[in-house]
């Protein structure tokens, strides 16, 4: 795990201003829930190769949040399968073997909810979000539609998945606070791809995506936890591109996120990418919140 540093002195742009109050993170100290997500771009291959067991091992997550997990309801993996965790699969039902989210805990939710729980007729059964409900909080697994090649997919995302998603999450705010944890596939801001100038037409990097992004922080009043506690850090990414070598010369995006409700804030101990996990195309991203056992 890289120990980010706030280089604040050595980039140009003014600093962003945060979005709710300083909690004085780095002098928390106490019992810690530890949340991980990762795109495993096929749960399959990480589980052949141990990558999944691995990480799981050496983080030992209290949530494990997991994407494009490519599972369907007659080929999800058995018990034996990290015997410690309460697991929940949410599969696409509309295309088989794509897409999927997973949603591992240690302690058992009152509830489970997949699919906006069929409120919204166009994304029921595409395995896009699973919810967990706890007693003080929401726990989400999400996978965000690509706007795809050519951007074909644009305006779906941008006047359908969009705003519904948003107004879903605002919906469950008005009960208890919300963890967010997935692949958004947007970076955000400049400061999250390798080459924002040659990127602005590509799919994850369009401006209209990116604004889409910020109406939601605000409309559901939740924080980017990385870029809360490191809002200058460059070069912190969580995707590479297979097919250009990217992760090599790390050219890559931010675009999975670990959002917290702001009433989440004081209760925030790190957020990090674990940039070295090998297995995918994308790298695990995780938070620590102080909470009593």
């Amino acid at each position: 795990m890289n120990t980010w540093e706030d280089n604040s002195d050595n980039i140009g742009e003014p600093a962003k201003k945060k979005a709710c109050t300083d909690a004085s993170v780095s002098q928390k100290t106490g019992t810690s829930l530890k949340f991980l997500s990762w795109n495993v771009n096929s749960i399959k291959r990480v589980l052949e190769r141990k990558q999944l067991i691995n990480l799981v091992v050496q983080e030992n997550p209290d949530f494990l949040c997991l994407q494009e997990t490519k599972l369907t309801e007659d080929r999800i993996p058995g018990a034996f399968l990290l015997p410690q965790y309460h697991k929940y699969f949410c599969c696409c039902e509309t295309k088989r073997g794509y897409s999927g989210t997973a949603l591992f805990s240690k302690t058992a939710p009152i509830a489970v909810y997949k699919d906006f729980e069929g409120a919204y007729p166009e994304h029921h059964k595409s395995g896009r979000l699973i919810v967990a409900e706890y007693e003080n909080f929401y726990v989400a697994s999400i996978y965000v539609p690509n706007s795809g090649d050519k951007l074909k997919n644009l305006e779906y995302r941008l006047h359908s998945w969009d705003p519904d998603f948003r107004r879903y999450v605002v919906e469950l705010q008005t009960k208890k606070p919300v963890i967010l944890l997935g692949d958004f596939n947007v970076a955000h801001e400049e400061i999250d791809v390798y080459a924002p100038d040659r990127l602005r037409s590509k799919a994850g990097f369009v401006a209209s995506e990116r604004e889409h992004f910020s109406q939601f922080l605000k409309e559901t009043n939740t924080i980017d936890t990385f870029r809360y506690l490191y809002p200058r850090q460059t070069q912190a990414y969580t995707f590479w591109e297979y097919k250009t070598g990217g992760r090599i010369r790390n050219q890559g995006w931010r675009i999975d996120y670990c959002l917290i409700s702001c009433s989440l804030v004081e209760r925030l101990m790190d957020s990090f990418i674990l940039d070295k996990v090998q297995g995918s195309d994308h790298c695990p991203v995780g938070i620590r919140l102080l909470w009593s056992a």
